[in-house]
């Protein structure tokens, strides 16, 4: 990996490490209340986390947290379909 590329993955892990791991505490503590706001924070830090760990995937990153963003991608996937399928439309609407 590049130097350039580099300083932004540890930028990106900072934000998810500071900003989106207590936002997706904090939406799942919420959605568990019954909160339709908080769902939908919970999808979109979901997806956050996808795309993230996805880009981390197809960037080439062989090393020794391989596995590990191979769980994480795979979980948030996972977990962020199982969510859009317990929304009731028909509610939103």
């Amino acid at each position: 990996m590049s130097s350039d590329v580099a300083i932004q993955g540890i930028a990106q892990d900072y934000v998810t490490l500071f900003l989106a791991v207590p936002l997706l505490l904090a939406a799942l503590i919420f959605s568990n209340k019954g909160s339709l706001r908080s769902r939908f924070l919970l999808a979109g830090i979901l997806n956050y986390f996808l795309l993230t760990y996805l880009f981390y995937l197809e960037m080439a990153m062989y090393n020794e947290m391989f596995l590990a963003y191979i769980i994480l991608t795979g979980t948030s996937f996972f977990a962020f379909v199982i969510l859009l399928l317990t929304y009731d439309i028909q509610k939103i609407l």
